[in-house]
């Protein structure tokens, strides 16, 4: 038999992994293992009898059917029945209450390996909770384990098992559409659809009487004839690309094994009228996805099951699955395994007389009128599922948390995709989620880089990265110093940031900035009523003394900016006239010019502008040019506004290169602030293993370290000490301890008597230099025996303390030495 193997090269291991389990020494389970593991209930034991009766009957009756799938054996080797290996189970996480995010949870968190054969039923259905130990299964254990999850979570979900494609089989996803994808173009779809209705909404008002047509701005049309000659050729240029790489990845195409006709397969199926579900969706537990029935790649069913019952499809397994009646309750449709007494009272599921049960009733006497169809029949003697053998199937926090076991991340491979999952607190960079969309199908040249953060320190939630365009957009959360929303970077050429106005004190809503070139600030929400502002620059190239007065940084690697112009707009205050309420201020830096337009008054089509130059706008001249209306603004506010704009814009000029130097600090040295909980559980984790090593340390022989193990080296059996060799480690420790304590008196009085040497060597040099009469020479001689005297102090009381100790060292030796046990031969 060829090995199959899946996109991810993993093969089937169940075997290897079930002959490995442990076992006691006469080869029966562990005491540790639930006895409904290993051993059946006189229900359980009636109801295999039953299900093996039906299975009989039905093959007797459609023996061109593959044998039904109803009792295979669990791990321990026990057959069991399928409906009871079915736990539903509430797990208590908020975030996997949904059908759509427990789906991904259970893919991700076990790793998928293919059925031993495509085409047999697998020999072993272990128990849910072994397969969340082994954390490794095929499509039955997935579909069995989800379908545990999604019952408990209320929805009303059964087990499928059926025919479908090789792809679907082995997981193998590298022709499919990565989900983001798909779920980013379904809301483009939505809002395109809700955009066109409200637009015909709009559109079914009563038309005007008189529409004025839109003439628009004069455009040029060979301008526009060469403009769309440009896309062409850029389009035909990336096409060509892309067609050369397309040509290069189906060079070289993989190796596919023949596929089987009928590949085995086993999914979950939700229907409809239960926690919102409006109607039936499958659900692929090895990938998460949902389909539709109509969408859904599966290629055939036979047979469905939940913890309820066990219904056989008799409606052909080569029928579509988007064709199915999934009317469980027709037995023309479905052929059930037990009876349901609620469907029996009802009448609409009762079964004709020429039913399978019937036509033999000898042979169903035995089972206490499980069979039974009579509607006399007392319902008590309705044989029914016995609960779950299952234990209930439960996932620590830790396990939850690291969500991708064993090592918290998970890489799946799509059509010109890649995604990368990492669970919450395990990327270095505190990354989840990482979306690589590439420009060929070979995934080498990259085209797009999308990355979800969590928990970082600096407020980094998204980032998108275009490498073929130097494009760089980074998002944030609210928090974060300048309140920076969003960071768009074209790589030397263009910046814009968006900043969360309700938190900015100055209103700023966004900067836009080419860079070298021109610097646009937008505002709302201001009380001067400034909503624009731009300053045109250009790059210093001035050299020597002679530089411009109107300057603004540059940053690290560009010198000054010098300004070229600076422009202000400000919407209507209704509190001011309009000749006097300033809509338009403009100051030629460089051409020496003041420019001040007002907002128009009601039924107006002119209004009032101001204009200064030269030595007018700096020296306060006289007004000149266009409005000679009046009520103008003075020069010297003219001047102040001037001096304030430029103010501003080297104030956000400085704020924006702190910001970028701040951003690249925060990259170079991420952070990312973990939960407390998470800290919690490590430092208990960290507690355990630094007991466990003291405890170790404990356990190491003491004689490897005790005091008396130096003199006991020649002794030949530490057990068996002789009087001699007892006498000889005692006599021996004593000394040694007397050797130490005359060496350490011998120390203390070596350097007494180099004190006092030094002292009367001092003394001397003092008196036979005393007839100089130096002031600072007897201030260093009083200084230095106070220090000498002190020192010698100390010694002599080190000395004395010495003495009195050191008989009282050996006393408590020689009795330790008595008390010994290893030389109680001495007292004997």
């Amino acid at each position: 038999m060829a090995v199959t193997f899946t996109s991810d090269g993993r093969q089937s291991t169940k075997a290897r992994r079930v002959g490995a389990l442990t076992k006691d020494g006469d080869g029966s389970p562990p005491a540790s293992v639930p006895s409904t593991y290993t051993s059946d209930s006189k229900k359980e034991a009636l109801c295999l009898e039953y299900v093996r009766h039906f299975r009989e009957k039905f093959t007797a009756l459609f023996p061109d059917r593959r044998e039904l799938f109803l009792m295979p054996r669990n791990e321990w080797g026990l057959p069991k029945f399928v409906c009871t290996t079915l736990r539903p189970t509430l797990l208590p996480y908020r975030e996997i209450y949904d059908f759509g995010t427990l789906a991904h949870f259970v893919a991700n968190y076990l790793h998928y390996e293919p059925l031993e054969s495509p085409n047999e039923y697998p020999e072993v259905l272990p128990s849910p909770t072994q397969v969340l130990d082994w954390k490794v299964g095929d499509c039955f254990d997935f579909a069995v384990l989800l379908c545990s999850y999604l019952l408990g979570a209320g929805y009303d979900a059964y087990v499928v098992y059926g025919y479908a494609p090789s792809w679907i089989c082995l997981r193998d996803q590298s022709d499919t559409t990565v989900p983001i994808l798909e779920r980013e173009a379904e809301e483009a779809a939505k809002a395109a659809v809700a955009q066109e209705a409200k637009a015909k909404e709009v559109g079914d008002g009563a038309p005007p009487t008189y529409e004025a047509k839109p003439r628009g701005v004069p455009t040029s049309r060979y301008v526009a004839q060469q403009e769309a000659e440009r896309k062409a050729a850029e389009a035909k240029a990336a096409a060509a690309n892309d067609d050369d790489l397309e040509a290069d990845a189906a060079a070289k195409p993989r190796a596919e094994a023949p596929e089987p006709p009928k590949q085995l397969h086993a999914w979950v199926m939700i229907r409809g009228f239960k926690r919102d579900v409006q109607s039936t969706v499958y659900v692929e537990p090895t990938t998460g996805r949902a389909f539709s029935p109509e969408a859904a790649p599966y290629r055939g069913v036979e047979a469905v099951w939940n913890a309820k019952n066990y219904w056989v499809n008799m409606q052909g397994t080569d029928v579509p699955v988007g064709d199915l009646d999934f009317d469980l309750v027709n037995s023309d449709l479905w052929e059930y395994v037990f009876i349901d007494p609620a469907s029996q009272a009802g009448g609409s599921g009762a079964r004709a007389e020429d039913d399978m049960y019937t036509e033999n009733a000898d042979g169903m006497d035995g089972l206490g009128g499980a069979a039974s169809l009579d509607g006399d029949e007392d319902d008590g003697n309705l044989l029914d599922i016995p609960p779950s053998w299952v234990a209930k199937l439960a996932v620590s926090r830790g396990d939850f948390a690291l969500r991708y076991p064993p090592d918290g991340q998970r890489t799946t491979l799509y059509h010109k995709a890649k995604l990368e999952l990492f669970a919450e607190n395990h990327h270095d960079q505190g990354m989840t989620v990482r979306l690589l969309i590439y420009k060929d199908a070979a995934r080498t040249v990259v085209k797009e880089c999308r990355e979800t953060f969590l928990n970082r320190r600096d407020k980094l939630s998204h980032r998108v990265r275009f490498p073929l365009e130097g494009k760089l957009i980074e998002e944030f959360l609210p928090g974060r110093v300048f309140s920076l929303r969003q960071l768009v970077e074209y790589t030397g050429r263009r910046r814009e940031l968006y900043f969360y106005v309700t938190a900015r004190q100055d209103g700023l809503v966004c900067r836009e900035d080419d860079i070298g070139h021109k610097i646009i600030e937008r505002f709302e929400g201001r009380p001067d009523q400034l909503v624009y502002r731009s300053v045109s620059v250009k790059q210093d190239r001035v050299t020597g003394s002679n530089k411009p007065q109107y300057t603004l940084p540059g940053g690290e690697s560009a010198g000054e900016l010098i300004v070229q112009k600076m422009t202000q707009k400000f919407v209507r205050n209704a509190a001011r006239k309009a000749d006097e309420d300033v809509q338009k201020r403009t100051f030629y830096v460089q051409e020496g010019r003041i420019r001040t337009q007002f907002h128009y008054d009601d039924l107006r089509i002119t209004r009032s502008t101001r204009a200064a130059s030269g030595g007018d706008a700096r020296g306060g001249g006289a007004a000149a040019g266009g409005g000679g209306d009046g009520d103008a603004e003075s020069m010297q506010l003219v001047l102040a506004a001037e001096r304030d704009c430029l103010t501003e814009v080297r104030r956000s000029q400085l704020e924006m290169l702190e910001l970028l130097k701040l951003r690249r600090r925060e990259e170079t040295s991420v952070v990312v602030d973990r939960p407390i909980f998470e800290t919690a559980r490590e430092r208990r984790v960290e507690e355990k293993t630094e007991q466990a090593a003291v405890e170790s340390q404990d356990a190491i022989d003491r004689l490897q370290v005790d005091y008396l193990t130096p003199f006991l080296q020649n002794v030949n059996d530490l057990n068996a000490i002789s009087y001699e060799e007892a006498q000889r480690a005692r006599d021996s420790c004593l000394k040694s301890l007397k050797e130490r304590l005359i060496e350490r008196a011998n120390i203390i009085m070596t350097r007494l008597n180099d004190e006092n040497a030094k002292l009367a060597k001092k003394q001397a040099t003092f008196q036979r230099n005393q007839r100089d009469n130096d002031p600072s020479a007897e201030e260093d001689f009083e200084r230095f025996c106070s220090e000498a005297m002190f020192r010698i102090q100390i010694l002599e009381q080190r000395l004395a303390s010495h003495e009195e100790t050191a008989l009282k060292k050996f006393q408590d030796l020689d009795e330790k030495l008595c008390a010994d046990p290893r030389l109680r031969i001495l007292q004997e």
